[in-house]
């Protein structure tokens, strides 16, 4: 009897889902990460977390984005840009007052120059 159980859950994992329960998966995902890049971005204005959280969950957003909708995949990779141009700009901010560390400012710059990068060949899922 435990084989036959074990069995009817390995095959529901592996079957596949529906197209309505995917669609709101895809949409929970865009609407999680966008919350999750706000709340990591007023954690890190306030140096409770790291310009990397920041970078990780704006990246995380535009993955789902692009999952979402693929013909406005260009127009995510630009408001990810739009995002770290933002977070670069505030954190070079905080290194000139001495409230954030140089390599953070590094980091933002390194950031702003993939995203430029992946406008013209964007990252792949």
């Amino acid at each position: 009897m435990q084989r036959s159980a074990i069995a009817l859950l390995f095959s529901l994992a592996l079957s596949p889902a529906s197209p309505v329960a995917y669609a709101q998966n895809v949409d929970t995902r865009v609407t999680t990460a966008h919350r999750a890049y706000d709340l990591a971005r007023a954690a890190s204005a306030s140096g409770m977390a790291t310009t990397e959280e920041v970078y990780v969950w704006s990246v995380r957003w535009l993955d789902a984005e692009r999952l979402a909708a693929p013909d406005r995949a260009q127009a995510a990779v630009m408001a990810h840009l739009s995002r770290m141009t933002t977070l670069e700009a505030e954190v070079r901010a905080r290194v000139a007052t001495g409230s954030a560390p140089a390599s953070a400012e590094a980091a933002c710059a390194y950031y702003v120059a993939e995203a430029r990068a992946w406008q013209t060949q964007p990252p792949r899922l």
